[in-house]
């Protein structure tokens, strides 16, 4: 061997040296029998263990206790076969605490493939552990109020499914809250909110669940609840809970008073779903219907809500077909695929008015409304159809579709038309400047429309400000 290769060997012996006892990685090696022959300086800090406690001993005596046997076989197998296992394992420091740890280990052979050698490098992940744990308790937690949040929930829920033991979905929504936090602000609304959930909190057993979905909407799940009635008791408790005072402080240290009420939905595991979108779907549903009617109250989920439910979906089912019919007075659709809309029309219908005497009656004028036929579902009633009219602001639009159409009406007949004007429109100036533009340029040019240059169409038109605009007969 050359004095070259001499000063190479040795150097390299050296950095592995040094690389060896200055590691942060713990290092131990092993024999071919699996015996302790040698550990670095962050083996004893990591261990608690010294040199001289270890040398000689198997690494066995450092097992926790928390993994099986096969576990360890399985990591002799990989060994054995593939020079190589990595992964993480709690073992035991010389004080008796149990520490994860992330290992990767390997074997050394020589030129014959015999085990020289088994060598592992770990590091103590006992913090970044306790970080992920808190950064996954956070994940978990409502920022507000400190309860469990959706996701948090919908765990939760899914672990009582697979216990399949009956439990109560409570979906709760605080009644007009919204005018508190637009009125007051949204410290004091957030103030409220805590309050309110530790009010809740307070009401429940350890076995039962409270969490914050967002806003001021809540859900408590009971569990190991006798029957009906003992909902019906929680139920009540909570909302008479909520009616009591509230004491809120605001930034000026005033002392703010609140009486609540609640909305709470119910829905039962397995009577009423068996999955937890449908549960808490479904809870939701109750807990709008007790808004409908009144507020401040609860009620159980029943197939007659999801009946109606899809009956209002079937509603804004209609929304594209409107807006394709009215595309030439709406800016959402100047640019739709007109083959795609096969929407069939909205066309106005004419009520007549009649003057009746003792012996004739005569049409003196007639009450414009609106019908849609549809080319498969045939007449759709107003009720249907302009609910979604009024839910998208299509109202202007649909008026001056329905008056271009009865221009030509009022061509032929010369009888007075009568247009349903909305509540909502009646503070619309746009709505009005677009209709005073429209009667000007219709007097200006008369002909464009079947009218006689001295027609004066101010004096064939009027309005009837109804609530249900084009929706019903008077």
């Amino acid at each position: 061997m050359t004095t070259k290769n001499l000063q190479s060997n040795k150097l390299s012996s050296q950095l592995a040296s040094m690389f060896f006892e200055t590691s942060t990685e713990a290092i131990l090696i092993c024999d071919s029998n699996n015996i302790i022959i040698k550990v670095n300086n962050a083996f004893e800090k990591t261990t608690g263990y010294s040199e001289e406690e270890v040398i000689g001993k198997s690494p066995n005596f450092l097992k926790s206790g928390r993994h099986d046997q096969s576990f360890y076989e399985n990591i002799s197998f990989s060994l054995i076969n593939n020079d190589f296992w990595c992964g993480e394992i709690w073992d035991k420091r010389k004080d008796g605490t149990i520490y994860p740890k992330s290992i990767v280990m390997n074997v050394i052979r020589d030129n014959d493939k015999n085990i020289l050698y088994y060598t592992s490098l770990f590091t103590d992940i006992s913090q970044s552990k306790k970080k992920n744990q808190h950064l996954n308790m956070l994940l978990k937690r409502d920022y507000l109020t400190g309860l469990d949040n959706r996701l948090s929930l919908n765990s939760l829920l899914n672990e009582d499914i697979e216990y399949n033991e009956p439990f109560a979905v409570l979906f709760m929504d605080i009644d007009n809250f919204k005018y508190i936090n637009d009125t007051l602000g949204h410290s004091i609304g957030d103030k409220l909110l805590i309050s309110v959930a530790n009010r809740l909190k307070s009401l429940l057993r350890a076995q039962d669940t409270i969490a914050r979905l967002g806003g001021d909407e809540f859900v408590v799940v009971l569990r190991n609840f006798i029957n009906k009635n003992n909902i019906v008791l929680v139920a009540n408790k909570i909302l008479d809970s909520l009616q009591e005072e509230f004491k809120i402080y605001n930034n000026k240290h005033i002392k703010d008073e609140f009486y609540l009420t609640l909305s709470i939905g119910i829905s039962l595991y397995e009577k009423d779903a068996k999955t937890v979108d449908d549960l808490l779907k479904y809870a939701d549903l109750a807990m709008y219907n007790v808004k409908s009617k009144g507020k401040n109250g609860f009620f159980f989920f029943n197939e007659t809500l999801l009946a109606h439910n899809e009956e209002k979906y079937n509603l804004f089912s209609y929304e594209h077909e409107v807006r394709c019919i009215l595309k030439d007075k709406s800016i959402f659709l100047k640019n739709i695929d007109k083959t795609y809309c096969n929407s069939g029309q909205i066309v106005p219908y004419f009520q007549p008015i009649f003057k009746v005497d003792k012996t004739t009656q005569e049409i003196v004028s007639y009450e414009v409304l609106a019908r849609w036929i549809h080319p498969t579902k045939g007449l759709i009633s107003p009720a249907k159809f302009i609910p979604i009219v009024e839910e998208f602001e299509l109202m202007t639009s649909l008026f001056f579709h329905i008056f271009h159409q009865s221009l030509k009406f009022l061509s032929k007949t010369k009888k007075k038309l009568y247009f349903n004007v909305s509540p909502k429109q009646l503070n619309d100036l746009i709505f009005f400047n677009t209709l005073i533009n429209k009667i000007d340029y219709i007097k200006s040019h008369p002909e464009e429309y079947g009218f006689s240059k001295d027609f004066n169409i101010i004096e064939y038109i009027g309005f009837e400000f109804t609530e249900d605009s084009f929706m019903y007969n008077n």
